[in-house]
Parts: structure tokens; sequence; C-alpha cells
């Protein structure tokens, strides 16, 4: 489950090509389901998920909570939830995190450590403290999640239409390949969220991403996000597998944290 750092993955490895900024800021979204994947009709969703993005001098804080409570008509509802945790060296050396999912008030998945590399672009080795302790190596060509998005922002401002890339952002155990499409430029919202709406200035980028094992050939993907992202990194519209349930979250209130004075 990667719905909170792929929707705030927002430095640069190798290059210094001018693009958008992403900003501080702290958003909510409001959850709804378009594909219900468990047995039975849906008879009430509600859900939600709080997105924090902010930096200091030296690093990015990212943290996210992911909320679905679901009831259906033969008894296969699903309280759902995940909790992540992450702060990224803005000079792409180290990234710690944490994350945790639970279904049911039940622990499913736990991950927590730290990934680091002597520098960008160079390998280094991640250090699992959970769910036990395991050292496996970084790929020179891992992105972490802020570093990703300022990547793929350098891709679409040059004009390219699509961007492969390798994201490590401690979801998983694993780094993943992902494959991410530009599929077009789309207006801010109507009616407009609550909040500091200036950060909805302009167009959003509407992309299509598919995320892969890192090893392995197979053309099915782990999941799937498409969203409406502006340049500045806050995502307006995010549509989500999250494996039993196919799920939209739109923006409901945003807010922009201070910016450090570095």
């Amino acid at each position: 489950m990667r719905c909170f750092l792929a929707a705030v993955a927002l430095c640069c490895v190798g290059t210094s090509v001018s693009a958008a900024e992403p900003k501080s800021y702290e958003a909510l979204y409001e959850l709804s389901v378009k594909d219900w994947k468990l047995p039975g009709e849906v008879l009430n969703v509600t859900g939600s998920q709080i997105v924090r993005a902010e930096r200091d001098c030296t690093d990015w804080k990212l943290v996210g909570a992911f909320r679905l409570d679901a009831k259906a008509t033969q008894g296969s509802g699903v309280q759902f939830e995940t909790d992540v945790e992450g702060i990224e060296a803005i000079n792409g050396t180290r990234l710690r995190f944490r994350s945790t999912t639970k279904a049911n008030g039940k622990m499913v998945a736990q991950i927590a450590g730290t990934a680091t590399r002597p520098a960008a672009g160079q390998p280094g080795r991640i250090v699992f403290t959970q769910p036990e302790p395991k050292t496996m190596p970084l790929p020179p060509e891992a992105l972490f999640p802020m570093a990703a998005f300022r990547w793929t922002s350098v891709q679409w401002e040059k004009g390219q239409k699509s961007a492969n890339y390798v994201l490590f952002d401690g979801t998983t155990p694993d780094p993943v390949r992902v494959f991410e499409i530009l599929t077009g430029a789309v207006n801010p919202p109507t009616p407009l969220p609550d909040g500091d709406v200036k950060l909805l200035d302009g167009k959003a980028w509407r992309t299509s991403g598919s995320f892969h094992a890192y090893d392995g050939n197979s053309a099915e993907p782990l999941t799937t996000l498409i969203q409406n992202v502006m340049p500045n990194g806050v995502a307006t519209e995010l549509s989500l597998d999250i494996g039993f349930a196919d799920v939209v979250l739109n923006l409901r209130r945003v807010r922009a944290l201070p910016e450090p004075p570095c």
C-alpha cells in the first residue's frame, strides 16, 4: 500500500535543469470508492487522507494518514488504515522511513528503517529495523519520493510525455519500477477546496503511473496511480488501486506551511 508516498511523491539527481519547486503544505482529501473488489454490495463508505510535506534547510518531512471504513451486504466490510512518516535529505543521500498498515484493527504490515548513500546517484544500503533487522542494497538509480517528483517535473517541463524511473519510498521492502505518462493538463477543481487556494493557481499535470516489481518482467503492475498534481507538488485528485478497491481522493482543504529561511 503506497497511497501516501506515491501521492506525495513530490534534489535532482545529476542535473541542474530548472523546474518549479515543491512547496510545504498540508492537505485533506475526501475518499470515495470507484470499484469495490470484495463480495457484496457496499452500503456505506467513509474515508480520508491527510498529507503533510514540510521542508527545512536540510530535509523534507513527509507525514500521511489514510483511512477507509466500509460496510457491505455480505459482512465483508473493512476498516483499513495506513500511517506513514518519512524524512528525506534534500541532497538525496538519506531517507528515514516508517509505515504501518492495519485492517480491522490488526497489524498487517510494518516497515521502518533508513536508506543511505554517499551521494545522490550512487549505490547505498537500506537498513531495516522492522519487521526484522535486515540490510539490503540500494540501487544507484533509485530515487526517494521528493527527488522522484522533482525529476519527473523536469521531464514534463522539458516537454516529455513519459518518464521511467526506480523509486524507493519505504512503504515496501524493495524498490519499484515506475512507468509514468503525462496525459494532459487540467484546470483547478470546481468548486475550489477550502484554505490557501493560491497553491492551486494555474494548470495541473494529469499523469498515469504504474508500479512494477524491481526484479522481474511481469507486465502486471503492483498498483496504479492517476493524479492531477500541481507543479508545486499539491495533488488535487488521485485515483488509486489499493488491492480490494479502486478509490478516488479529492482535495477538500489545503494549507500552505511556512517555508524555511535558507
